[in-house]
């Protein structure tokens, strides 16, 4: 840019999801929009650095450093911690807390209608998910209309267990979420495309592993993404992890 070149500036910038922004290239866009900058200007950043910031674990600075840098450009600021739940059911912020081990948890959930039990369905191969993922969309068309159902996968759309069933094998019709266009199928997409959005009953599918970090931050996006009800198809080989995280959980829970 050159001294011709002029931005137009902001008098306050709000911005939601900071925890996928705060890198230096979109930092410098943020400090000549807002009016004083970064440092002298007003601006309002929300964001969940202790389990959201999934595409900082991809080659990204680390969410303390995101923090680290913001702090550089305005060192004089308030920081908060919200501790409310908005969006889940409180049996689906309870398991939040247990199985990504928030500390401290929820001071509190606002949502006030009945959700139920989280429930863990464990398949054996990829033809067995399958199956799993037509019982728990049909459990769920008990309840809830299709198009307010969303399956949500680990995986890209074209390698996700509903992408391998979308043609009819399960007698379930499904589709990529973009390319639905009548409430009588299901949609589906990745973690990372449905990141921000919100569904009443949530599947995910394709949990292979839950002993690494980044797979534990990505799960916890998925599963908050469910308002009243949520089911989670892991492979059987989670199902000792799964057990140990619920354990952890709940010990610390009760401390």
């Amino acid at each position: 840019l050159d001294d011709t070149c002029k931005w137009p500036t902001f008098d306050m910038l709000v911005i939601d999801e900071a925890q996928d922004l705060l890198e230096d290239e979109y930092l410098d866009v943020l400090d000549l929009l807002l009016e004083g900058g970064l440092a002298g200007g007003r601006w309002v950043l929300f964001g969940d650095f202790e389990r959201q910031a999934i595409y900082m674990s991809e080659g990204g600075p680390s969410a303390l450093k995101a923090i680290e840098a913001l702090s550089k450009r305005a060192p004089v600021h308030a920081k908060y911690s919200l501790r409310v739940n908005c969006r889940n059911a409180e049996p689906i912020a309870e398991t939040l807390v247990i199985t990504s081990g928030l500390a401290p948890g929820y001071k509190r959930v606002l949502h006030d209608n009945e959700g139920s039990d989280v429930d863990p369905l464990f398949y054996s191969s990829a033809s067995d998910q399958e199956k799993q993922l037509a019982y728990a969309i049909g459990r769920l068309r008990e309840i809830f209309k299709a198009g307010e159902i969303m399956v949500l996968s680990m995986r890209n759309d074209e390698n996700s267990c509903a992408g391998s069933a979308s043609s009819g094998s399960i007698g379930v019709q499904l589709a990529p979420m973009r390319k639905v266009q009548d409430g009588q199928t299901i949609p589906f997409s990745s973690i990372h495309a449905y990141k921000g959005l919100e569904a009443p009953a949530v599947v995910i599918t394709d949990i292979e592993s839950l002993d690494d970090e980044k797979t534990r931050s990505l799960l916890y996006v998925g599963m908050s993404r469910a308002r009243i009800r949520l089911f989670m198809l892991m492979s059987k080989n989670c199902r000792t992890s799964y057990d140990r995280i619920l354990d952890a959980g709940l010990e610390m829970a009760s401390r």
